[in-house]
């Protein structure tokens, strides 16, 4: 790996002395930014963080930092506000503070907790370091099953108090499936969802961020504005007046894993999206609502439209029934209007806000990401029946293969992103909406898909030339061999 050095090749002495005004007497004031790449991290970092120049963005480590130091990370110029390249404010949470302190290069990166950072260099933030370590979420009492990572919360003195949390993941994790433990005696836990939390007067369902320009804020249970934390990015929350008979250590902030080294790693999945039901008098029931007539027959008892995020998130502000999705623009960013239609302003990536995914969304324009683009698995090339954009049959990048496929996309940046992969069969038969069919997928964020089979890269057990597809007409899956099928590429997750 390449030293820290490699952040400024040159270190370049500036003519003009510049000086930053830094307003720190309110809560929501700055917002804090960006730099030269840093040396390209290994996994689980993530793929990093762009930053712009001159723009105050709230930033957190996405594992554990190693070195923790900010020097170490974001090199040695954190004297600022004179002739540097970078500024860090940290936020003081104690009930007699609540201010912002200037941060040092000995100060060190922690995760689960976030700060205000500004460069005068655009560039990538990435950082070095392993996996943020997690606890059983049982630790913190019943509810949230797996590893989580607790974030102390500071108890209020008896009037509300902000606070500044880090995302501690490389990976996306949904503010619905984070939970508030709370211990009135240090043994007996008690975990709250973010809107249970807001009733029981403990911490507000809403959480503020900051979109480089303004404020916007994200809970729970709003349709449509269900937040996402997002790697390397901190929040503000806010500690309401009911935490004050709680003492410092018995207050947490359990965001879960979804991902653990070393270990079965658990995912989380998508609904059907069936929320009508069957064993009806006269044909179906279009509703999941149980019938009145007593003859038996027509009680709906634990159907499918009965369980999971189907029932209680069954609208469609962001995606039908259960299922959440987020536009994304070529940059990787969300769309600021989530109702836009794709001829209009169309959108080139699509997360998916329960899986943490985020996918290819294809075109209909002869280009790269063209939906009538057909590929063979993995290395393979029979020079027949090609077609592709750029198919070239002597020059091997072009061939219509996933793997060169993968290649292109990743070389071209698609969502400013380059870790662009082949989906496993489960990753992909997870968009699949069994509540409707050709195509079996939500095309109001999907569009251009086809009612057809799209390969995985995950192999039949006999046959290292076959492999699993999904086909999207009904969602029914198969073995595809030896011939070309359209592909949908993934990155996350795994």
């Amino acid at each position: 790996m390449q030293k820290k050095s490699s952040l400024y090749q040159m270190k370049r002495k500036r003519n003009i002395i510049r000086r930053v005004a830094v307003p720190l007497a309110a809560v929501f004031c700055c917002v804090i930014g960006s730099t030269d790449a840093l040396t390209a991290p290994t996994p689980p970092c993530g793929s990093g963080r762009a930053l712009p120049a001159k723009t105050w963005l709230m930033t957190a480590p996405s594992c554990e930092p190693s070195p923790a130091d900010l020097a170490s990370q974001y090199s040695d110029d954190l004297g600022g506000p004179y002739d540097t390249d970078w500024l860090s404010f940290r936020w003081n949470s104690a009930p007699t503070a609540q201010n912002y302190v200037k941060q040092a290069g000995t100060d060190s990166l922690v995760p689960g907790t976030g700060n205000w950072l500004y460069s005068y260099k655009a560039g990538t933030l990435l950082l070095e370091g392993t996996a943020t370590t997690t606890v059983p979420c049982s630790d913190y009492g019943s509810g949230l099953v797996g590893r989580c990572f607790a974030v102390d919360l500071t108890p209020s003195s008896g009037r509300n108090l902000w606070q500044i949390v880090g995302h501690p993941f490389s990976y996306p994790v949904s503010w619905d499936d984070v939970r508030v433990a709370a211990s009135s005696d240090g043994t007996t836990w008690t975990q709250y969802t973010p809107s249970e939390a807001a009733t029981a007067n403990l911490m507000a369902k809403e959480y503020w961020f900051w979109n480089g320009s303004s404020y916007q804020t994200k809970d729970d249970s709003t349709p449509g504005a269900i937040g996402v934390l997002q790697p390397q990015e901190s929040i503000w929350v806010r500690i309401k007046s009911g935490s004050s008979s709680l003492s410092a250590g018995d207050f947490k902030l359990l965001i879960p894993a979804a991902h653990e080294p070393n270990t079965v790693q658990v995912q989380a999945l998508n609904d059907t999206g069936i929320t009508w039901s069957g064993n009806y008098a006269s044909g179906n029931n279009t509703t999941c609502v149980s019938s009145n007539v007593p003859d038996g027959d027509n009680v709906v008892v634990a159907q499918d439209c009965s369980h999971g995020r189907d029932t209680t998130h069954n609208d469609d502000s962001d995606g039908h029934a259960g299922f959440s999705y987020t536009k994304l623009d070529s940059n990787g960013e969300p769309l600021p209007d989530q109702t836009v239609d794709y001829a209009t302003t169309p959108w080139a990536c699509v997360r998916d806000n329960v899986t943490g995914l985020i996918w290819e969304v294809k075109t209909d324009d002869d280009g790269l990401h063209d939906k009538d683009d057909k590929y063979y698995i993995m290395y393979n090339d029979w020079n027949v029946g090609n077609v592709c954009y750029g198919y070239n049959s002597g020059d091997p990048t072009t061939f219509c293969n996933t793997e060169a496929y993968v290649n292109r996309v990743k070389a071209a940046g698609l969502c400013e992103a380059a870790d662009w992969r082949m989906p496993t069969f489960k990753e992909l038969e997870s968009l699949v909406n069994y509540g409707r069919s050709n195509p079996a997928i939500d095309n109001s964020y999907f569009p251009n898909a086809l009612s057809s089979a799209v390969l995985s890269r995950s192999l039949m057990p006999n046959s290292s030339e076959i492999a699993w597809c999904v086909d999207f007409s009904n969602g029914d899956s198969n073995g595809c061999g030896l011939s070309s099928f359209a592909v949908r590429l993934v990155r996350g997750g795994q």
